[in-house]
């Protein structure tokens, strides 16, 4: 991963915002955000505009199954932190696109894809 972390690292991108500032991103972004060293918890909204008959889907990977995808409505958004593990009650579906490991992502981003 010190690759992936050097080429990350190169063409990073630090924006300084205030309280109460809005972000908006391509959800193909790479983002992250540095550790929060406060005792205030940090609040984000995440928010995907989308047209009425594009299904959501929400993929989740590990070393077991490997990338799996799941359709779900809005309601799933309701509870806190919905997506930290798989959820057992929504349908599973076929995913968008493999997964990339390491090597690939590294790839894609040396040659501007």
């Amino acid at each position: 991963m010190d690759a992936i972390s050097s080429v990350l690292d190169e063409r990073a991108i630090t924006i300084e915002m205030s309280a109460g500032s809005i972000l908006v991103w391509d959800s193909a972004t790479i983002h992250a955000s540095h550790p929060n060293r406060s005792s205030a918890e940090r609040v984000a909204v995440a928010s995907a505009f989308v047209v009425g008959a594009v299904p959501l889907r929400f993929c989740f990977a590990d070393a077991a199954e490997g990338l799996r995808a799941y359709e779900f409505d809005e309601r799933v958004l309701a509870g806190r932190a919905p997506f930290r593990t798989p959820p057992a009650s929504l349908p599973r579906v076929e995913p968008w696109a493999e997964l990339v490991d390491g090597r690939g992502l590294l790839g894609r981003m040396c040659s501007g894809k």
